[in-house]
């Protein structure tokens, strides 16, 4: 049965831990693509894995929400990832900031 989130993209900030892993692991079993986002990188490789061992497509971004360009790549990294077939056909599975 697909989930009601097959087909979607969601970008989550504060991933790597706490309400943002929790919301990761929920919509990566309801079926979206995600781009996992943590200024954190240890914490957002280890949500990361998780949502990978659930089946999902993600991509994990480290990003400052306090800083605009951050916030702009990743938002465009999502976009990105919104008009591919799979997270890992146009961007490799973890990116450093705003790469």
């Amino acid at each position: 049965m697909p989930g009601i989130l097959d087909g979607k993209v969601a970008l989550i900030t504060g991933a790597g831990s706490g309400i943002g892993r929790a919301t990761s692991a929920i919509f990566a079993r309801e079926g979206a693509r995600l781009v996992l986002a943590d200024v954190v990188e240890k914490g957002g490789h280890e949500t990361l894995r998780m949502v990978k061992e659930l089946g999902a497509d993600a991509i994990f971004v480290r990003t400052d929400v306090s800083k605009s360009k951050d916030v702009e790549a990743v938002v465009a990294k999502a976009w990105r990832l919104s008009n591919t077939s799979t997270a890992h056909s146009t961007m490799p599975e973890s990116e450093g900031r705003g790469g």
